[in-house]
Parts: structure tokens; sequence; C-alpha cells
């Protein structure tokens, strides 16, 4: 089960609820917790193809101890607080399986939990995650302002890296509208920030913010900003950056590459199709819709120049690995 111990204790802890009014304890929350966990360790290694189902149980069940549960006022804060960020991870499988709306409808619920716990992290964490879908979404003003409420909710909680990701996040905003100024003063600060080092504050699914992301999270800004040359070479230092574990960042860094090489003005098509064939052999251990959707772009842009040996190689092997191109 791609859950592991985390569904695996989900489900010895879940009661008989129908009909009744299980009394919980510090154990459910834990449950919770543990299932969270689990599915960002699932999805970090191998995307998040085939995980809805499991987060979506998970939830569920969540939902219904709240609902039917018997528990004081601190316990109930800490099960709004399990309860939204399992939301919070459900809305990130969703929006990394283009499921845009569910994403946006998972992440209000995760608000909607914060302010019921009174948790300024998981208000700040919510609006994170609205800022990257409003990015994916083409709302830039609107990037740049969750990303502004959210690193207002977390200034209090102790922790430069997780400011760092959001000024990434602002940063993102503001070159999807093209402002390279306001760009680089997001980014300089996130590079402060994060200099600063780890702290016992940060929250446990930080762990994907190791260097190789901050070098991805800014070649991304400089793409949008249209500085490809500037975009290739981030990508390609993210990748070298990576540790063991984070097989799918690894490869959507990698098909960034390809992207950027094929996108130049004059496209350097030997790099494009190596970064591509690398690509390609991710997909036996990384299933995310965010990794096959470039592959079809680069495939596009590459077709006109298919006259030249690399590429054709590399499109042919393309249509065979991606038959649903």
């Amino acid at each position: 089960m791609l859950l592991g111990v985390g569904a695996a204790v989900l489900t010895a802890a879940v009661p008989q609820i129908a009909g009744a009014s299980p009394a919980l304890d510090p154990h459910h929350v834990q449950a919770l917790q543990e299932a969270e966990q689990a599915l960002y360790a699932q999805d970090r290694d191998h995307g998040s193809a085939d995980l809805a189902e499991q987060a979506a149980t998970a939830l569920d069940t969540a939902r219904a101890w709240l609902a039917h549960g018997r528990y004081d006022d601190g316990l109930g804060r800490e099960l709004h607080t399990a309860t939204g960020m399992l939301s919070v991870a459900a809305g990130w499988l969703a929006f990394d399986a283009g499921r845009t709306r569910d994403a946006r409808s998972l992440y209000t619920e995760a608000l909607a939990s914060a302010r019921q716990a009174d948790d300024p992290g998981l208000e700040a964490h919510a609006f994170a995650c609205l800022s990257l879908l409003a990015h994916a979404t083409d709302h830039p003003r609107e990037a740049v302002g969750t990303a502004q409420v959210a690193q207002r909710a977390a200034a209090g909680l102790g922790s430069p890296r997780w400011l760092a990701l959001l000024a990434m996040r602002e940063a993102r905003g503001w070159a999807l509208q093209g402002d390279r100024a306001l760009t680089e003063q997001a980014l300089v600060r996130a590079f402060d920030l994060y200099a600063k080092g780890p702290r016992e504050a940060d929250p446990d699914w930080l762990e994907f913010f190791v260097p190789g992301e901050l070098a991805g999270l800014e070649s991304l800004c400089r793409a949008d900003l249209g500085q490809f040359d500037r975009a290739s070479a981030g990508a390609e230092q993210a990748v070298r950056l990576f540790a063991e574990g984070h097989g799918r960042n690894r490869a959507l860094y990698t098909v960034d590459i390809a992207l950027h090489q094929a996108r130049r003005g004059r496209p350097d098509l030997h790099a494009a199709a190596d970064a591509s064939h690398q690509t390609l052999a991710h997909l036996q251990d990384v299933r995310s819709r965010r990794l096959v959707l470039p592959l079809h772009s680069i495939a596009e842009a590459l077709e006109a120049h298919r006259k030249v040996p690399c590429v054709a190689e590399y499109l042919d092997a393309y249509r065979t690995a991606v038959p649903a191109a």
C-alpha cells in the first residue's frame, strides 16, 4: 500500500463511528499526522499519481472524527490542525494532477480549519499553496497577494526558511507579471532568509526545501521572465544539488532543463534532447502530470528540427515511452 506505515496506523485507529460518538485521544491526531507525512513521502519520491484515493480516504476519516467524535477544546484544535494539513496535502495532489478546482476547494477548507484551530502556521501554509495555484492558473496578482498574506501569517513562527519559501512564492508572482525589479527583490530576500539556516520551528513538510529546490525555484522565476539561459543553468544546478529521496523534483527540474534549452532564441538541440532522454528514464519511477505535460511541449518545440539525428532519436523514444502524446 502506498501510504505504508501512515495508512496502517490510520486504519488501525479508525473507530466504528456509525451511530456512535467515540471518544478521541492524541493517538487519533498522530494517525492523521502520520498519514499526511506518508502522502508527502510517496509524492516526493514517486509523484502524485495513484495517491488521490488514499488522501481522500484519510481526509474523510478526519472529517468523520471531527463530526462524530467526543473531544475537549484542546484536542479539537489539534484535530482541526491535523485535518487542515491533510486538506493541504490532498490539495497538493489535486494540483499536481491538474484538478485546480478541487485544489482550490481543499486549500479553502484548510483555511477554515486554520481559523477553527487558531493556527497561523496552517493558515500560512494554505495561503502559500493558493499562491502557487494562482501562478499555475495565470493569476499573477493573486499569486503575489496570497504569498504576502502567507508571509504575514508566518512572520512570528520562528522559521526563516519558511519565510524564504514564501518570498519565493511572491517572486514567482512578480515574475509572471514581468516585473524584473520586484522579482529580484523577492529573490534576494528569499536567499537571505534561507541563509539563516534551519530552525527547530521548521515544520516537517518543509523537508523538501533543500538547496536544490531553492535553485530550482529561482530557475522557474527566470523562465517566467524569459531568461531561458539563466533558467536552464539554474535547473541544472538544482539537479546537481538534489540528494537521494527527491526523485520527483529531480525529474521535474530535469525536464525543465530540456524545456528551457528548446525554447531559447537559438535552441541547443543536443542539450534539449539529452535532458529529455534523462526525463524519460525518470518515468519508470515518477508519475506526475507535471512531468508528462512538459514532455509534450518539448516534443512540439523539437518537431521542426526532426532532421537533426539526436532530435529524431529522441522523438522516436518519446513516442514509445509516452504513447498518449
